[in-house]
């Protein structure tokens, strides 16, 4: 399930993946990264861009992307605010917690 959570940790990611000063970096516009699995062409990356746009009702102007196979399948969406993510990598997790929280809802029986 995709959702939208608050980022604690903006700053790290953005310093390490070398995104904190990068060519083309416009002072005081809104930063977006966006990590896939895998390679996006222009336009994904472009509708992408838009979508989250509209969603969060910002203008971005730094927008970074970052390939990261970690996520086995998907893609995060991450701002000063906000990260929005929908991968395989989420969902694993999603299912480790839910079932160790009802391994524990057993034990309590």
């Amino acid at each position: 399930m995709s959702e939208m959570i608050e980022a604690s940790s903006y700053e790290t990611v953005k310093q390490s993946q070398g995104l904190t000063h990068h060519p083309g970096h416009i002072k005081g516009a809104k930063d977006l990264i966006i990590t896939s699995a895998v390679p996006l062409s222009s336009d994904s990356k472009q509708a992408i861009v838009d979508g989250f746009s509209r969603l969060t009702q910002t203008t971005y102007g730094n927008v970074s992307y970052v390939v990261d196979s970690a996520l086995i399948c998907g893609v995060r969406v991450q701002s000063d605010s906000f990260v929005y993510e929908w991968s395989y990598r989420k969902q694993l997790r999603e299912l480790a917690q839910a079932l160790a929280e009802s391994g524990r809802g057993e034990e309590d029986e």
